[in-house]
């Protein structure tokens, strides 16, 4: 059996109206509701308090510390001072570099990698602990 021709296919009438195709989507129903949704949930974040270390585990930073002449919890107040590291360096390099370079030998006086650390209360001011190089 062939297929009708395109004369034959053309007189005959479409097989769906045109106008479905061109019909408007349905029309929403408000009366139908979705459930409400539930509120977000609210995320509690605490941070953890701040453990002192022990005064001789101060190292070259200010660390948190109870203070064991006031027993206040602070924070260690630091102060840098060139340590026996320096010293050594410095009468090392005058030494070898004297005749070369003046004042050569002061620079270990100023690398805060030399140098001791000295921490005290900043509430009382009595020292802490005393971290040499």
């Amino acid at each position: 059996m062939d297929p009708p021709s395109y004369e034959e296919a053309s007189r005959q009438p479409p097989a769906l109206p045109i106008a479905a195709f061109n019909a408007p989507p349905p029309a929403y129903d408000a009366s139908l509701s979705s459930p409400p949704t539930p509120p977000p949930p609210i995320a509690v974040v605490s941070q953890p308090q701040p453990v002192p270390i022990a005064v001789e585990y101060l190292r070259g930073a200010p660390g948190l510390v109870r203070c064991p002449h006031c027993s206040h919890l602070v924070t260690s107040k630091v102060t840098h001072v060139p340590g026996t590291a320096a010293w050594c360096w410095c009468v090392i390099l005058a030494m070898e570099y004297c005749m070369l370079i003046c004042g050569f030998c002061l620079i270990p006086l100023m690398v805060q990698g030399m140098q001791d650390t000295h921490h005290s209360c900043p509430q009382c001011g009595n020292p802490l602990h005393v971290h040499k190089r």
